[in-house]
């Protein structure tokens, strides 16, 4: 029923909701099955309520939720079977491909019926300024029962600053941003032999860029983790 002058009450590091008429609070870190709920009036001489069955779900999180080429990804699965096994799922679409592709893993659950594991973002060949989506779920084999799907966003590289030295002005100038793949900047004046400063994101972690000016390369860098 609706709450009526509720407040709220912690036990054993849960917090719930107490009302007039119901109780809200999450449930306890269990392995997935079925429980049995029941409450119980009276100090003395308890007095217990029919039993009410719930049944625990698995589910997953993940964090970041979104990044990079590259980024990362832990992936915590709750309300497994204990000491089983989760079948972990990431579905994708490379830039170009005519399909999508599926990675897996076999996880092995702990005693409450969870796991978590880290696997990177993959290389989806951004080269616009739209995102793309890695879609994750997994299967408890043990009952047979998917996790509804949680979506990482991945984000197109691009150049987050660019700057141009005027000697003109003796000052530096920030040439429009962001500026993504193969999207070239308009009205940009750039002056012959004076240094520039070129900045990005989301590129592939801890690897190697080419810089090219036209045809002609003009350098190259390491990304940062």
């Amino acid at each position: 029923g609706p709450l009526e002058n509720f407040y709220n009450y912690t036990y054993n590091g849960m917090t719930f909701s107490l009302g007039n008429y119901s109780i809200i609070g999450p449930a306890p870190t269990v392995a997935g099955g079925s429980y049995y709920i029941k409450a119980y009036f009276g100090s003395t001489a308890p007095v217990a309520t029919s039993a009410a069955q719930v049944v625990i779900l698995p589910n997953i999180e993940i964090s970041p939720t979104s990044g990079g080429a590259g980024t990362p990804i832990t992936v915590t699965g709750y309300g497994f079977t204990a000491s089983s096994t989760a079948n972990l799922t990431w579905t994708y679409t490379v830039t170009g491909a005519t399909t999508s592709t599926t990675q897996y893993n076999i996880i092995t659950t702990n005693s409450t019926g969870g796991f978590s594991v880290t696997v990177n973002a993959p290389e989806l060949k951004l080269g616009t300024s739209s995102p793309g989506y890695v879609y994750f779920k997994a299967n408890d084999t043990a009952r047979d029962i998917l996790t509804p799907t949680v979506t990482f966003t991945e984000e197109p590289r691009q150049f987050i600053q660019v700057m141009e030295y005027n000697p003109s002005t003796a000052s530096w100038m920030t040439i429009p941003t962001p500026i993504y793949n193969n999207t070239p900047a308009t009205n940009v004046n750039v002056y012959e032999t004076q240094p520039m400063i070129i900045a990005g994101n989301y590129f592939d972690p801890n690897s190697t860029v080419t810089i090219t000016f036209g045809s002609q390369t003009i350098g190259t860098a390491t990304t940062n983790g």
